[in-house]
């Protein structure tokens, strides 16, 4: 079973977003930077970049990256370039499958405009295999942020019976004009079907707009293959 070992945040008004991990060998580590459109995005060493999308109406952009750990990591580092706003994410996974971490291809969405809030950010993904832990990364551009307010967000999807979703993270830069990122994942034991996961950013203040980008990470389980003879 996939199990999540922790999720890291980093909220710096700078160019650098660091964050102190503790991993092993083989956990798997997700990253998201949610900053400004105009920034580049320098990820941590070592990770690949699977999205990378921008929101051109409301000039946020998006990254999200993955890394098999080490074990010997203690800090890692994200930068951006210079002038802009950000928040970055870390989670470690453990008992992700060492051939094929991705049950599927990182699926993105996004909205170019500004939409009042509370507002839903959804993306369809249908999991090739059965026992898989599906992670919904989402960055969110709130304009005329009131600085007092609270911002929240809610994972969810379409099931019947739904999944049992956990926020791992739910973060906000602390300027006042504030960019937002949000990290919730769930084990899906079902048989593999198309699954409308959802984000839903929420504030009580009036008349504030967001634009988003989300991401869909579908992580396949590590199968056990250890034989146990039984004995008389």
């Amino acid at each position: 079973m996939i199990e999540h070992i922790a999720t890291h945040v980093s909220t710096l008004d700078n160019t650098t977003q660091s964050v102190s991990v503790t991993c092993q060998a083989d956990d798997y580590m997700i990253c998201s930077m949610t900053t400004d459109q105009s920034l580049t995005v320098t990820l941590p060493t070592g990770f690949v970049e699977r999205i990378n999308q921008e929101c051109t109406a409301d000039g946020m952009r998006f990254v999200v990256g993955t890394k098999w750990a080490t074990g010997a990591e203690s800090t890692i580092t994200a930068t951006t370039g210079a002038g802009g706003y950000s928040t970055f994410t870390l989670s470690i996974f453990r008992g992700v499958d060492p051939t094929t971490p991705l049950d599927i291809t990182v699926a993105g969405n996004l909205t170019n405009g500004a939409n009042s809030l509370p507002y839903t950010a959804t993306k369809s993904v249908t999991p090739v295999t059965t026992n898989t832990t599906i992670v919904t990364l989402a960055g969110w551009d709130l304009v005329y942020y009131l600085h007092a307010d609270t911002v929240t967000t809610v994972f969810s999807d379409n099931l019947a019976a739904n999944l049992q979703w956990t926020t791992a993270a739910n973060t906000n830069n602390s300027w006042s004009y504030k960019v937002k990122s949000a990290v919730g994942y769930a084990r899906c034991d079902r048989f593999p079907a198309a699954i409308s996961c959802s984000a839903t950013c929420s504030t009580s203040a009036l008349n504030i707009t967001t634009g988003y980008v989300m991401a869909v990470v579908v992580l396949r389980e590590k199968i056990d293959t250890t034989i146990s003879w039984l004995t008389a």
